[in-house]
């Protein structure tokens, strides 16, 4: 298809010029405004997270048969940056669904090394991160 000037390209940009022009202003500035209020929310709650004393975080041990799809490591990696919010009392690893017949603790071991690597960084943003020796 042609993109000159009877091509998509023309077509597309009229419509949403007609777009633009069928919307009353009045709408359009509601909607920005009720943007600006939502998005201050975000950034207001986004500052000031919550702190939770470390005894009364809850508890838990991570079970992953991580090894067997590249999301499990993906998975690890996402848990990892969420531990400010728990006391991870340790990680067990298994196989799932009969594919795999091997267990791959040393991928557990690896995405702890690289969140130590990390961790001074994320402390600039939440001082309670755990320290990955723990």
């Amino acid at each position: 298809p042609s993109l000159g000037q009877n091509g998509p390209a023309r077509n597309r940009c009229h419509t949403l010029r007609h777009l633009v022009s069928v919307v009353p202003v009045h709408l359009a500035a509601t909607a920005i405004a009720v943007g600006v209020v939502f998005a201050g929310l975000g950034a207001a709650q986004a500052a000031a997270p919550s702190r939770v004393p470390d005894d009364q975080k809850p508890r838990l041990v991570a079970m992953t048969d991580i090894g067997g799809d590249p999301d499990d490591q993906q998975s690890m990696v996402r848990f990892l940056l969420y531990t400010c919010d728990y006391q991870v009392e340790g990680f067990c690893t298994g196989f799932g669904h009969g594919h795999y017949k091997n267990t791959r603790p040393e991928l557990i071991r690896k995405a702890v090394d690289a969140y130590g690597k990390v961790l001074p960084n994320l402390r600039k943003h939440r001082a309670d991160y755990p320290s990955h020796e723990h």
